[in-house]
């Protein structure tokens, strides 16, 4: 299916041209038609590709930072095709719907700040003079020679925008919201408030434990369900093709810390219970529990470590990492790539948390904050506001911020 790259095309038409800007658009170009000319589903990428195809789309997201040729606002433009493009043609394709999801809410929430600021624009409530109001400089410089004309572009961006994000963007994270829920497993009469690895109590080497994951047989043997809900029979060949460490990684205050095994597909039945429209896992190929997760039943699994001879171990999985902060302090933290608060504390207001699901955990004790940050297919660099006092430090260097802050020892990964 040929599909038109409706936001570089927009900007090829609305915002005055930058050489260099235009060479890297070019190049981006390329590699999402590389990505749309390869989009056969019946070939899945193998493990490797894809890890090449994202080191690929992370150095041109890595382009697009610090190309200084580019508007701010072409900057962020061009974010949202290469996000949505690739998320479509390639880890929509492999089955990775988490990454995708992160993906198109990360679009979503750049086309809202444009938005916003082109509003403002057309409401002439914008000081292009203002240091935090310089984003829309193309049509800043054009208002100054044609403010009529300046007007109407900004308006026919907002539409175009507008029109993106509800057709494209909010589509998708809409299907993924219907088709896909996160299996919770919780281990039995034990509430952890830390992060644990399991292992095999009896194994000489300590093993880890891992789960798999065996989709719904009726998926393989009707040809129907494979037709009608192809993204979720490719997410179900994903998550059967890889074993899940047991590992505790997500947080409540209810329960502690527990697993997830991230957006298991519905079964798109509401009436019929029995073992070929359910799920299985197994535990290091030994133990076998069925559940049910469908349209009317979403089962929990919870494990008896004693039965299944397990041991925790308290750590931070290596994709994980672990801030500590005094909780005397107000703080944000943000997402410096995107440009987004992904959490705030004030001690008048609490915490207000605004990020993807399931990679970012702040816990607050008597007289510090725990915080943990998770690492995906995107490169990501965050930074945190003491009052007012703002500290940068990119994921993979995660000891940074803390050995300037308190010194070593209270940074983990």
């Amino acid at each position: 299916m040929k599909m038109k790259l409706y936001i570089l095309i927009i900007l090829s038409t609305f915002i005055y041209p930058d050489d260099e800007c235009d060479i890297m658009i070019e190049d981006i170009k390329d590699f999402i038609i590389e990505q749309r000319n390869n989009n056969d589903r019946s070939i899945v990428p193998s493990k490797t590709d894809y890890i090449d195809f994202t080191d690929t789309y992370n150095s041109h997201l890595d382009s697009i930072d610090n190309n200084n040729d580019c508007s701010s606002l072409k900057k962020d433009s061009i974010k949202i095709n290469l996000k949505y493009y690739y998320g479509i043609f390639t880890v929509k394709r492999v089955g990775d719907v988490t990454s995708f999801k992160k993906m198109m809410s990360s679009s979503k929430k750049i086309i809202e700040k444009i938005n916003d600021k082109l509003k403002n624009f057309t409401l002439n409530d914008y000081n292009p003079n203002d240091p935090e109001d310089n984003y829309l400089d193309d049509l800043d410089i054009l208002i100054q020679v044609d403010k009529v004309e300046a007007i109407q572009k900004a308006s026919k961006l907002y539409s175009y925008y507008s029109k993106f994000n509800r057709d494209k963007i909010n589509y998708e994270i809409e299907n993924l919201d219907k088709y896909y829920k996160d299996l919770k497993i919780f281990i039995k009469d034990q509430k952890y408030l830390e992060m644990q690895q399991f292992y095999d109590k009896h194994d000489k080497e300590g093993k880890q434990i891992f789960i798999n994951v065996e989709p719904p047989p009726i998926y393989y043997k009707k040809s129907k369900f494979k037709n009608k809900y192809p993204d979720q029979f490719t997410r179900m060949n994903f998550l059967k093709s890889q074993p899940f460490p047991l590992k505790l990684t997500n947080y409540n205050e209810k329960n502690g810390f527990y697993m997830t095994i991230p957006m298991l597909p519905i079964v798109q039945e509401d009436w019929i219970s029995d073992p070929e429209h359910a799920y299985t896992i197994t535990i290091n190929n030994k133990k076998k529990i069925r559940f049910e997760f469908n349209l009317v039943k979403q089962d929990d699994v919870v494990l008896n470590k004693k039965e299944l001879n397990m041991e925790p171990i308290e750590d931070v999985p290596y994709n994980w990492s672990k801030i500590f902060l005094s909780s005397k302090y107000s703080w944000k933290f943000r997402d410096e790539r995107d440009d987004f608060v992904i959490a705030k504390y004030d001690p008048s207001n609490g915490i207000i948390q605004n990020s993807h699901i399931n990679e970012f955990i702040a816990i607050k004790h008597s007289d510090k904050f725990v915080i943990y940050v998770k690492k995906n297919a995107e490169k990501e660099s965050y930074s945190i506001e003491l009052d007012d006092k703002k500290s940068t430090f990119p994921s993979f260097l995660k000891y940074i911020l803390f050995l300037i802050l308190f010194g070593a020892g209270n940074a983990q990964t």
